[in-house]
């Protein structure tokens, strides 16, 4: 198994997290600048942390993004492919929303049941009145179903 050592501690830390503003140029300046110290940072480690290889994929203002890799040879490729892995998956966890919630319980589904129940009761109900009633809460239910927005 491979060790993947990280720069930053984990996947939902979010000082490595620059939002993206397209203001002033003092905003892109100081933007540039904190993402060049961080490189800077990882590349002159001393000593047995110091980097051999590397393989980056940065992006430009215009949208492109560079691809670029040093000192990889094949005796250290499938590590630096697996870091990439790694890297790769910490990306999209960027990228995903948190999802929706909705405030949808079912109430469609059993109020579907109510009426059905309902409407059972009344065809097997042998007294007059309540079989009155049950039609008559059988179609309430129906028109609050049919009144609620989105089919809710």
């Amino acid at each position: 198994m491979t060790k993947v050592a990280r720069a930053d501690q984990s996947a939902g830390n979010k000082s490595n997290v620059l939002p993206f503003q397209t203001g002033s140029e003092a905003e892109r300046i100081a933007r540039q600048r904190a993402v060049r110290e961080h490189l800077i940072a990882l590349a002159s480690r001393d000593g047995e942390e110091s980097a051999i290889a590397c393989a980056s994929a940065l992006l430009q203002e215009d949208g492109t993004v560079d691809i670029a890799d040093k000192g990889i040879d094949p005796d250290i490729a499938t590590r630096i492919a697996d870091a990439l892995d790694v890297l790769s998956e910490t990306v999209r966890c960027h990228a995903l929303k948190p999802p929706r919630r909705t405030s949808q319980r079912g109430s469609g589904t059993a109020s579907l049941s109510i009426i059905i129940g309902f409407m059972a009761a009344a065809f097997v109900n042998q007294i007059a009145w309540i079989d009155a009633a049950l039609i008559l809460g059988a179609q309430l239910i129906a028109i609050r179903l049919a009144a609620q927005p989105n089919g809710r």
